[in-house]
């Protein structure tokens, strides 16, 4: 029974981490102009955020839920300048220049990890996700089976972190084979792909919530 609950967090912790936006596009951009373990780190601080969301999909927290639901519109419009301004940061960043310096000066791992916490705490309405999948699999965390909601949340985590280490080793690899001159360009498509994912989900959230 244990192991039943931990995999099929693992499961759903892995699935919730799967859809590519901004945040993957971050990690993804952090693993060739750092290292593995600046993309993995960054990758852990979203498994962290994801797994608070996780636990109020999974309890079901309707006062939580109603708060993002009737503020939605401003949470995103908050959480989309956010990014927004983070993908031009990106896009106008030259890594190349910066080799020599991020060769001499250790990654601040932790810093990494907060960062993209609060990036992707930013975005509550992720939490709508969860809820969809943890439907799909027909999990409800219960106050009074504590122990069952730990082992799910636990599994969850595990399952979020297991994509990230997944996919920063997969960058990591190809970033080896990547001359140096073509981090630009990488960043040059990473800010405008932020930027663009975050713009159009934008104005769909707002056509969604303009009364005519």
């Amino acid at each position: 029974m244990i192991f039943e609950f931990i995999v099929k967090g693992i499961i759903i912790g892995f699935l919730a981490s799967l859809p590519v936006g901004p945040i993957s596009i971050l990690i993804i951009q952090r693993t060739i102009r750092n290292s593995r373990y600046s993309g993995f780190y960054s990758g852990i601080g979203a498994a962290t955020s994801d797994t608070v969301y996780a636990t109020v999909a999974g309890f079901s927290l309707s006062i939580i839920i109603d708060f993002i639901r009737v503020n939605e519109i401003y949470l995103k419009i908050g959480c989309s300048m956010v990014l927004i301004l983070l993908g031009i940061v990106i896009f106008f960043n030259h890594p190349e220049k910066k080799i020599e310096k991020l060769n001499r000066k250790p990654n601040t791992l932790a810093k990494n990890l907060f960062t993209t916490f609060l990036l992707t705490f930013t975005n509550p309405l992720v939490v709508f996700l969860h809820i969809g999948i943890f439907t799909t699999f027909g999990v409800v965390l219960n106050v009074t089976r504590l122990n069952h909601a730990v082992l799910i949340l636990a599994g969850f985590f595990v399952g979020a972190v297991l994509w990230w280490f997944i996919l920063t080793g997969f960058i990591s690899l190809l970033k080896n084979r990547i001359d140096t001159k073509i981090y630009s360009w990488f960043n040059k498509i990473a800010g405008a792909s932020i930027v663009i994912v975050v713009l159009v989900s934008l104005t769909i959230v707002l056509i969604r919530n303009i009364r005519i």
